[in-house]
């Protein structure tokens, strides 16, 4: 995942993509992670909560170095590598799509308190750092492709929110105190 820019034709079919690799806009599902067994789901909520604890052994020692090194890469990249919190960190799309990326591995193991965390997030951070008071994305419209990008902005915010949204808190719904919102 932290290479998945640079292997455009590879990654662009992958289920775990999440950040659209073409230059023309794309409105992908959110990833659906129902089909994943309730045994591989629980495997990954056990590795994912013994890796935040610095404990991977505890919950692999069954599995091969390379099925490490993929979980390690496609669950721990967001949350504990450096690029994934300057992704985090970031103020344009970059943060968009960390975060539905992230939103949807939590959904993945089922970590509600994360999902909690990024519902927040996206209303004190993500959306007030990147909306324009006209409803636009300043920063976008600040690169080289400020059209291309504006759109692919938005695409993945509506791709946060339908992933995070819930009865009681529909982000689509939601709106600053000055109007900004979906």
């Amino acid at each position: 995942m932290k290479h998945a820019a640079i292997i455009c034709t590879a990654a662009a079919a992958l289920t775990l993509a999440v950040v659209p690799l073409r230059a023309e806009p794309l409105y992908p599902e959110v990833i659906v992670t129902s089909h994943a067994t309730p045994e591989v789901a629980a495997f990954f909520k056990s590795y994912f909560t013994a890796k935040s604890q610095h404990k991977p052994a505890a919950t692999t020692d069954h599995f091969s170095e390379a099925h490490l090194t993929y979980i390690d890469a496609a669950l721990g990249w967001p949350f504990y590598s450096k690029k994934g919190m300057t992704e985090r960190d970031a103020s344009n799309n970059h943060a968009t799509c960390w975060a539905l990326q992230a939103a949807e591995f939590a959904r993945l193991i089922g970590e509600e308190d994360t999902r909690d965390d990024l519902r927040e997030r996206y209303k004190t951070v993500i959306l007030p750092k990147q909306m324009g008071k006209d409803g636009s994305f300043p920063l976008e419209l600040k690169r080289t492709k400020p059209y291309s990008y504006s759109i692919f902005n938005l695409d993945v915010m509506a791709g946060l929110c339908k992933s995070l949204s819930r009865d009681g808190d529909d982000l689509f719904s939601f709106t600053l105190s000055d109007g900004r919102g979906i």
